[in-house]
């Protein structure tokens, strides 16, 4: 062809067919693009089909596509991420990997509203799969930005409008979601949920908070679990039958429920397992409420925070399990101390018949009490929730007397665990009560109290026999006769006992007579104690068979533990008003 470079005899023929260059025309060009785009085409096919075969005799590309999309389930369940999908790789390892998972609308219906592009996507392959929800405004893994709220809302809102098909939602507004968006947001909620399972609507800004449409509540068969925070709703007439756990916390004003409201709620909910109600209730007359008895078979875990009076007259109207776990909080900022111990003492008459079985462990602060029937529970220790616990905020008082009445109709005689912490129970309470328990192993004190230190010695010499003579040093009844194990919490070990002698000597007195008497000490514990000194430890060690503690100098507290420490210093100086006689 004129025009056209010939091959020399160490080139290969053109493979186009049609002798082209870069300076040949358009149309031979094109042609010649044409051809190979053909020849590329042709060989890609080759190479996929042969490594389809090559897979195929792999046992894994064997398994049916029902088991594999479980697989992916399970692979995308185990995302702690779920904005950063990784889980999706899996659909890029080969051709019917990838046609499986976009086969499985289930496996993209938990929508990742932290990652807007793939949560658009997402939604569209989920097709008419049961939708999870769950959208967070943050600055947290997978929660959705500031930068982000403007693109999420609008498909948010597309979400929402497929309500039908919605199995889990949870709206949680953030400081940087507007009020009104997020009001936007939850008006689309004014349509039924039949296959709505969870439903949490949370507004975290304080001073704000919304309304919820009923209709997505009472229109919603299958709902098992409702948690509203900061969010009001139509109480009239709830009737909720399938409801396992409910949550209320602290709706503002009128949003807030009256207790015949509330109670009539309630009665509408016989499947209801937990009950978690922290906030005030609207004003009503107590002369009004209903005398009837609302029963709550099923009820396994009830936690109240509100009023003290209003925590009595609900309980008082209240029927649930023996075995039920309760946690009552109750405000009593403006009464006085013999009207607060008057509501304490109905309380617990109510609630004492839900401690079946002894009590082996207690924890104690200040009108606060912690009960388990476990032994040896450590007051901080998640696995072991307390089956029982009581306290009373917002006083403008302390008081001994009325902590003593919060486990006054429980039997302490198979205690084992005892933590007092933050209250001065004066000598009586520590000598005639605590003192005189059989089976008291493992004690814990977070408070300076010289009156503990007494009841330790009691009925024991202070001067040690001969270590030949095995004659036990008893001078009356001791206490704390099976004592094992001790840990003092917060105590600044420089303070004094008497004028001439320091706590810590005086503890080392103490157990070195409870050994000489035969009561030996096998554990000894300081934790976050101030001002140990080491010499003082290397005593102890000679009269108890374990010392453990740690360093925890007052010359390295920070300023919030300086203000820690001098208020709870300034609570053990109170005077003991109530103590227990033998």
């Amino acid at each position: 062809m004129k025009g056209s470079a010939a091959a020399t005899p160490d080139e290969p023929a053109d493979p186009t067919g049609v002798e082209a260059t870069a300076f040949s025309t358009a149309t031979v060009k094109e042609a010649a693009y044409a051809y190979i785009r053909e020849k590329i085409n042709l060989h890609q096919a080759s190479l996929l089909y042969w490594q389809q075969r090559h897979n195929a005799l792999s046992i894994v590309y064997r398994l049916p596509p029902e088991l594999l999309a479980s697989i992916f389930k399970f692979v995308a369940a185990d995302e702690t991420d779920v904005s950063k999908l990784r889980w999706v790789s899996v659909s890029h390892v080969c051709s019917r990997w990838r046609r499986t998972a976009l086969d499985s609308p289930d496996l993209w219906s938990n929508i990742p509203f932290g990652n807007p592009p793939w949560a658009a996507e997402m939604l569209a392959r989920s097709k008419k799969a049961l939708l999870t929800i769950e959208v967070m405004w943050g600055d947290g893994p997978g929660e959705v930005s500031q930068k982000q709220a403007p693109v999420v809302q609008p498909i948010l809102a597309e979400a929402l409008t497929q309500l039908s098909r919605v199995k889990i939602l949870s709206l949680t507004q953030g400081r940087h979601w507007s009020h009104e968006n997020f009001t936007d947001l939850t008006t689309l909620l004014d349509n039924p949920g039949p296959l709505l399972e969870t439903l949490k609507i949370s507004f975290l800004t304080f001073g704000v908070d919304g309304w919820l449409p009923s209709r997505v509540i009472s229109e919603a068969p299958r709902l098992l679990h409702l948690e509203l925070s900061r969010c009001g709703i139509d109480w009239q007439g709830l009737s909720v039958r399938n409801l396992k756990s409910l949550e209320i916390f602290q709706p503002l004003g009128p949003k807030c429920p009256s207790m015949i409201q509330f109670l009539s709620a309630l009665s509408e909910m016989p499947s209801l397992e937990s009950l978690q109600f922290r906030s005030p209730f609207a004003p009503n007359n107590s002369s009004t409420l209903p005398n009837n008895i609302t029963d709550l078979p099923r009820l396994r875990y009830l936690h109240l925070d509100c009023e003290l009076e209003n925590a009595v007259l609900l309980l008082e109207r209240l029927a649930y399990p023996i075995h039920t776990r309760l946690k009552l909080i109750g405000w009593a900022r403006d009464l006085d101390e013999d009207p607060t111990i008057s509501l304490i003492r109905r309380l617990v008459e109510k609630v004492k018949s839900t401690v079946q079985g002894p009590i082996r462990s207690l924890a104690v602060h200040q009108h606060h009490i912690k009960c388990w029937q476990t032994p040896g529970v450590k007051p901080d220790n998640p696995e072991f929730p307390p089956i029982l616990e009581i306290a009373v905020i917002n006083l403008s008082y302390q008081s001994s007397r009325l902590t003593k009445e919060l486990w006054r109709p429980y039997s302490l005689e198979h205690l084992s665990s005892l933590t007092v912490i933050d209250i001065d129970f004066g000598p009586k309470t520590w000598r005639n009560l605590f003192g005189k328990l059989a089976r008291l192993k493992t004690l814990r004190v977070g408070v300076t109290d010289m009156a503990f230190l007494d009841a330790l010695s009691y009925g024991l010499s202070t001067t040690l026999p001969p270590e030949t003579s095995g004659t036990p040093a008893l001078a009356g009844n001791p206490r704390f006769k099976a004592l094992r194990r001790l840990t003092i919490m917060h105590w600044d070990c420089s303070d004094f006992y008497d004028s001439a002698t320091s706590i810590m000597e005086k503890l080392t007195e103490c157990l070195a007579a409870r050994r000489g008497a035969g009561l030996p000490l096998h554990h000894l514990e300081f934790e976050k104690c101030f001002n140990v000194d080491e010499h003082e430890v290397d005593l102890l060690e000679e009269v108890v068979r374990t010392v453990e503690w740690e360093e925890y100098d007052s010359e390295c507290r920070t300023d919030s533990e300086v203000e820690a420490w001098e208020d709870g210093a300034s609570g053990s100086e109170l005077t003991d008003d109530g103590d227990m006689s033998d």
